[in-house]
């Protein structure tokens, strides 16, 4: 994968715990469903929701940011494998933005 790709993927995770999350501690309106989730969905969701648990993880599975931040071991490895560039595997969708 290449090392643009994986820095813009780790850029949007580290986006999701360094901003929307606080956000949401504040009582502010960030609409999980509607801004967040979709993202997981595109780029996640076909190997890793209902259908398709590779490696036992859902990234369907959280409904606000608060669920993240509950969750945080599983999305700080989740990180790491964007880090690392395992993630998502060669040949399938990226973030371009």
């Amino acid at each position: 994968m290449p090392k643009q790709e994986t820095s813009l993927i780790c850029k949007s995770i580290a986006f999701l715990f360094a901003f929307v999350a606080p956000v949401c501690a504040k009582d502010a309106k960030v609409d999980f469903e509607k801004e967040i989730k979709p993202i997981f969905a595109k780029y996640c969701g076909h190997c890793h929701g209902p259908e398709a648990m590779e490696a036992g993880l859902r990234t369907d599975d959280a409904t606000t940011s608060l669920d993240v931040l509950e969750n945080s071991k599983k999305w700080k490895k989740i990180l790491e494998m964007l880090e690392f560039g395992a993630m998502p595997p060669e040949g399938e969708e990226k973030p371009t933005a």
